[in-house]
């Protein structure tokens, strides 16, 4: 098209001393093809309802192919030495390559590039440029560590309250990053709302985003927000409809998200809860699709909309005889009298079962599906036919039977070997017999057809019991260290919210190590992250140490990452040994030998080439001297 707008005679090489009017023709009808085929790309961002589907989303301009899977692209940075990452999915590092460092020789930590990148690229628009987080730090913990969480805080006007006594819905966000005393120590203004905030890799994180009600997703458009913060880079993937959550992997450039429909409810060929059955037949209710797109290096930014999965909740749920389901007889929840009987809140792919996890509030039940077939493998809640055990209280051998597992919960962070980390909106029962929320974990036993509930936890006093509980929403996720696991979470109802770290133990309850209250705010989610990959030393025994060992952040897919061991000793060879950081930020205990003399270094490098400092331990004797070469 250039080509013809800078001479009329010369089309893609081809020369015409004299074009003639048929010739013209021809080119202005390829020409009106050509713009004719590219105009169809962008997705609308009116009525999305009433628009005709677009074969394209379309993503902004500015992200390069992924170098790994052979895009090639010019950089200047690479003839001046500077270790060159894709913007968004981050490029294989070989094993012999050195860990990124500064000029002074220290490694470069991912979140000083973090912090860095939001505090200079804040763009706080006029009317905010005065505005404070009403943030208050309540409890810190007595040996502060180097975890730092991130977070969307949605920014409520509680000045202004709509004709039922709440909060309009927020427009716009901030997202912060909290250092492990509760400072925030980051922030970058976003003009929209901000649900969910996950690194991608070491140089880049995603956000799932929308700008309207949620009651009313199923008519505007969500987001899929792409940030790279060593380039300053923000894309943004139009999805209409998305609602709540998503979860996007680099390493196979695979995102999941959850469209929100409205859908009328067809009583005759599903089973009805009573107080659906005297509706009329143009009745709706709230659903959700579950949708799996793929990018591809050769198209990238554009992705095609054909799924390479898709799910219909409201079909496979309500209208299909599936033995793994009870009969549906009641609902409680409805959404600003907008039933919402299978809509769901989080949604998570299991890469190693090739399974996708749902979690619909309304019916209190975690389902998973199989992603080949379609066929839901297992439910357990409510409407599983799992028979449920509590094994917090009582050992295996003399197991109770649970009266119930979910309440309403939202948060699926599984942890390995069929066991998941929830948010129970009401799950826990006070004393006063009154609904409050928790934190539960549970491990499913499909060949025995049963769950065991294997910990949980909610607020020590009946004051935290009532301060804490949330009623909409909520976010938990895993912090791996070596002495356990560790747990954060946002608790309580907006606009007040309690950001809190807590340990997790098997036998009592403990005190929160960081409670910070946040006001004037809708917070759905947290995700805690460490500056850069963790090594720690745990035992050395002759020549072999014990280390731990995860990546800075938690990934859906196993990483390679690589620990350099070398002594001072000139005559000691350096090894490097290959380590697996486990998805789902997993623990991971190394045993490796080290050598025998001087002082020996270790150091772990990430797939991105992001190295923790060096740790030093000293062997059991010193060097052996070097025999003296003889002059020639």
């Amino acid at each position: 098209i250039s080509s013809l707008l800078v001479s009329p005679t010369s089309f893609f090489g081809w020369t015409f001393s004299s074009p003639s009017p048929m010739v013209g023709a021809l080119l202005v009808f390829i020409w009106a093809l050509l713009l004719r085929a590219e105009s169809v790309v962008p997705v609308s961002t009116g009525d999305v309802s009433e628009a005709a589907p677009s074969p394209y989303i379309r993503l902004s301009t500015g992200l390069q192919p992924n170098t790994h899977q052979g895009g090639e692209r010019s950089d200047d940075r690479k003839r001046k030495g500077v270790v060159v990452r894709d913007p968004v999915f981050g490029s294989d590092i070989p094993k012999d390559r050195p860990p990124i460092r500064a000029a002074n020789g220290v490694p470069i930590r991912m979140l000083d590039l973090l912090v860095a990148s939001l505090n200079a690229n804040s763009d706080i628009p006029d009317h905010l440029k005065d505005y404070e987080l009403d943030w208050t730090v309540q409890t810190q913990p007595e040996n502060a560590d180097d975890v730092h969480y991130l977070m969307g805080v949605q920014l409520l006007d509680a000045d202004k309250l709509n004709d039922e006594g709440k909060p309009f819905p927020p427009k716009e966000s901030f997202l912060i990053v909290v250092d492990s005393n509760g400072e925030i120590v980051a922030q970058k203004y976003f003009p929209f709302r901000i649900w969910q905030v996950t690194l991608i890799n070491s140089t880049a994180l995603y956000m799932m985003t929308t700008t309207g009600d949620t009651s009313g997703d199923w008519k505007s458009v969500g987001c899929l927000a792409i940030y790279n913060f060593e380039l300053h880079k923000l894309t943004v993937t139009e999805l209409p409809g998305a609602t709540h959550y998503l979860e996007y992997e680099g390493k196979t450039n695979t995102f999941i998200w959850m469209k929100n429909t409205l859908n009328p409810l067809n009583c005759k060929s599903s089973f009805c809860p009573p107080d659906y059955a005297s509706k009329p037949d143009n009745f709706k209710i709230l659903a959700e699709q579950l949708i799996e797109h793929e990018f591809d290096a050769a198209t990238f930014p554009v992705v095609t909309t054909k799924p390479v999965f898709q799910w219909d909740s409201m079909q496979e749920i309500m209208y299909s005889n599936n033995s793994m389901l009870k009969e549906i007889v009641d609902v409680e929840k409805l959404h600003q009298g907008m039933p919402e009987l299978t809509h769901g809140n989080c949604v998570m792919r299991d890469f190693q079962d090739d399974a996708v996890y749902f979690n619909p509030l309304a019916l209190s039940t975690l389902f998973k599906i199989d992603r080949k077939t379609n066929r839901i493998l297992w439910a357990v809640g409510q409407f599983g036919t799992y028979k449920i055990f509590d094994q917090v209280r009582v050992s295996r051998q003399h197991r109770h039977r649970a009266s119930h597992l979910l309440f309403h919960p939202h948060s699926i962070n599984p942890l390995g070997n069929n066991t998941f980390l929830m948010f129970d909106n009401k799950g826990a029962r006070t004393t006063s017999k009154a609904h409050t929320s928790r934190l539960v974990v549970f491990q499913v036993d499909e060949k025995r057809k049963e769950v065991v509930l294997q910990w949980t936890w909610h607020g020590m006093t009946q004051e935290d019991v009532i301060r804490w509980h949330r009623i909409n929403g909520g976010g938990c996720h895993i912090i791996p260290t070596a002495l356990g696991n560790r747990i954060a979470a946002v608790f309580g109802n907006p606009p007040v919210h309690y950001i809190l770290d807590l340990e997790r133990s098997k036998y009592s309850i403990h005190p929160p190590i960081l409670r910070v209250r946040a006001r004037a705010s809708f917070i759905q989610d947290i995700t805690p992250i460490y500056p850069n990959p963790v090594l720690q030393v745990l035992k050395k025994t002759g020549n072999s140490v014990t280390v731990f060992v995860v990546n800075g952040f938690r990934s859906l897919l196993t990483s390679v990452g690589w620990l350099m061991v070398w002594s001072s000793c000139p005559d000691v060879t350096e090894r490097n040994h290959t380590v697996l950081f486990k998805p789902y930020w997993q623990h991971n205990w190394l045993s490796i030998p080290i050598p025998a003399s001087g002082e020996i270094s270790l150091q772990l490098v990430n797939d991105d080439g992001f190295a923790t400092s060096e740790v030093v331990i000293h062997a059991k004797r010193g060097c052996t001297p070097l025999p003296e070469i003889p002059n020639s």
